[in-house]
């Protein structure tokens, strides 16, 4: 009995002196990489066991600091705990006349004219133009031929934005958009002192101005502007005919075609124009297109419905989709009237933090994607979330496998901890966030002692990014090594 008394001792002593080990090596590693700044940038860590709760490490858990992209993690949790991993977006088809009404073998003249077909979107995000293309030929089967106009229903969403910028990651939110509101151009150098060969991606009516010049040593950066030909033709169409698009600069004359993809002026239009395009090339004709509610006596056609909302959060998260997050918060954000808004969706970003016992000094939102650098959440908190997602069977299966895992998937994917550490690498699963003078990663991973804990890192101030990454990393490796 003394025997196992002593051993029990023992073994309590030498566990704490590993912990204490453990801490001392984590605090040296905050030293080391701060000390490589001439000005410290702000750090917050926490680290917290998924099975107990308890806090294992911290850092200035408490300092509000500027997320980036983990603060999708909030936006993901939220979602799938509110809407359900199940749900999909609906997308509503009405026509004023059903076109099955007279059957095709009568040979009557009309069959098949529906009049107004209207579209009313729900903010589906992950609408793409293989998918409008799969809906035109739906709408075919379903008897459609001929429509008179071509409504576009993009009233459920109120208060959206124009786009932040030309990237594609700047792009602005609608009820009705497509492949992530952004557009590709297809380049083709076309030999020395030539004009490089430019397509859009999708194909889209609008007027080109091309002088890209293809050149042996190029100069001048590939620039593009959009700018509207004719306002009020522009707003009367409802499609992108009235879009003038600029291209200047030299490319490579001896490089491979390549695409670059940028956001879209207005996403209705974008939206209107490709659906229509599709729409004639499966053998149905469309007179004008026009932004318009549905009318009242119109007769609901179809409703197409999104993949589930689990899939949509993993590429939410795999691919640090700002668009994806914009249109989740528009999706949390139904208000009693039944329209949409961004507003109303950050309460309920708040609304779940409060639910967890989150301080609401714990967290400033602004957004749901981490865009903006005037969001603010404390490494605490972040990991709060991820406590209790992993703690929520309903939601912890779709969040966990909606990350990425170093060297194999999503923004990880390039990602190594070295040598000694492959098999490691498939037990994290982990969120990254990136703005200017922001480097953040936070998510799971199971030490070499089978403990999974839920851990956040967030640097803000950094003047060289790839030295937070170095840290990231070597804060992982000292955890794993329990």
């Amino acid at each position: 009995m003394l025997k196992r008394l002593l051993f029990i001792i023992l073994f309590c002593l030498q566990y704490s002196i590993i912990a204490e080990a453990q801490i001392r090596q984590l605090d040296q590693s905050v030293s080391k990489f701060l000390a490589q700044f001439k000005e410290k940038p702000a750090l917050g860590i926490s680290v917290i066991n998924t099975k107990t709760g308890k806090l294992v490490y911290d850092y200035n858990g408490e300092k509000l600091l500027a997320p980036a992209s983990t603060l999708k993690l909030l936006t993901s949790y939220a979602t799938l705990k509110i809407l359900g991993p199940e749900y999909q977006f609906p997308t509503e088809v009405f026509v004023d006349k059903l076109p099955l009404a007279d059957d095709f073998t009568s040979g009557k003249k009309d069959v098949g004219k529906v009049g107004n077909l209207s579209v009313r979107g729900y903010g589906d995000p992950a609408v793409v133009h293989e998918t409008v293309f799969d809906w035109a030929l739906t709408l075919k089967q379903l008897g459609v031929r001929q429509i008179d106009t071509l409504q576009l229903d993009d009233t459920l969403f109120v208060n959206t934005s124009v786009p932040s910028g030309d990237n594609p990651y700047q792009a602005a939110q609608g009820a009705l958009s497509l492949n992530h509101n952004s557009y590709g151009l297809r380049i083709v150098p076309a030999g020395q002192q030539r004009k490089a060969v430019i397509e859009t991606f999708p194909e889209i009516p609008i007027s080109l101005d091309n002088n890209l010049i293809s050149i042996n040593s190029p100069e001048l950066p590939l620039q593009v502007k959009q700018q509207v030909s004719n306002a009020d033709l522009f707003a009367k169409r409802a499609d992108l005919s009235a879009l003038k698009l600029s291209v200047i600069g030299q490319v490579k004359a001896n490089a491979k075609s390549y695409i670059e993809y940028r956001s879209v002026f207005s996403p209705t239009q974008y939206f209107g124009s490709v659906f229509k395009s599709y729409l004639e090339k499966v053998g149905v004709s469309v007179g004008q297109v026009r932004i318009a509610a549905v009318g009242g006596r119109a007769k609901l056609l179809t409703e197409f419905k999104s993949k589930p909302l689990a899939q949509i959060i993993s590429d939410l998260n795999h691919y640090s989709n700002n668009f994806i997050a914009g249109q989740l918060l528009y999706a949390l954000g139904q208000k009693n009237n039944a329209l949409f808004d961004r507003e109303t969706g950050i309460g309920k970003l708040e609304m779940v933090m409060s639910e967890l016992d989150i301080s609401s000094d714990s967290y400033r939102i602004y957004d749901g994607s981490g865009l903006n650098a005037e969001n603010k959440i404390t490494a605490q908190a972040l990991s709060a979330v991820l406590q209790a997602a992993y703690a929520d069977f309903t939601v912890a299966p779709y969040f966990v496998s909606s990350l990425s895992r170093y060297g194999a998937s999503g923004t990880l994917k390039k990602r190594s901890l070295g040598p000694g550490y492959e098999k490691d690498e498939a037990a994290i699963w982990a969120k990254t966030g990136t703005i200017d003078g922001v480097s953040s990663l936070a998510g799971y991973v199971t030490t070499r002692k089978g403990e999974r804990i839920a851990f956040s890192v967030i640097s803000n101030g950094i003047s060289i990014k790839q030295l937070a990454i170095d840290f990231e990393d070597e804060l992982l490796r000292v955890l794993i090594a329990q």
